[in-house]
């Protein structure tokens, strides 16, 4: 969707988000790259359907989700995307003493001090 709340601009996309008027330029994404602000939808009320000041910040994919995340919250979260995929490949519900037994063992491998790669 290309408007003026989402758009892409050299293969990123970006999203507008709501600011005050005094700190406008200095937040946005665009700011360091000027030949990117001029090519942008507005961000001044002005210039704009819906009268709103706005910055624009790049649109998150999922790995900069998952980096952000915790070594329990990811561990409780790939944890439960294998049991889904477990459960509806097989049909067969995985009791709830197994998934916590997983998360904590995902947990543990997530917390250790990662090995270097051997080939």
């Amino acid at each position: 969707m290309n408007d003026e709340n989402e758009f892409e601009l050299n293969g990123k996309w970006y999203h507008a988000v709501p600011t005050s008027l005094k700190k406008h330029c200095c937040e946005c994404a665009l700011y360091e790259e000027h030949s990117l602000c001029f090519r942008s939808p507005g961000c001044n009320p002005s210039e704009r359907r819906d009268r709103r000041a706005v910055v624009f910040v790049e649109c998150e994919n999922n790995g900069d989700v998952i980096r952000r995340m915790g070594n329990r919250k990811l561990a409780s979260w790939l944890s439960r995307q294998l049991v889904l995929f477990l459960e509806n490949a097989t049909g067969c519900k995985i009791p709830e003493s197994v998934r916590m037994k997983h998360i904590h063992e995902l947990r543990a491998w997530l917390d250790c001090q990662a090995e270097k790669e051997t080939r």
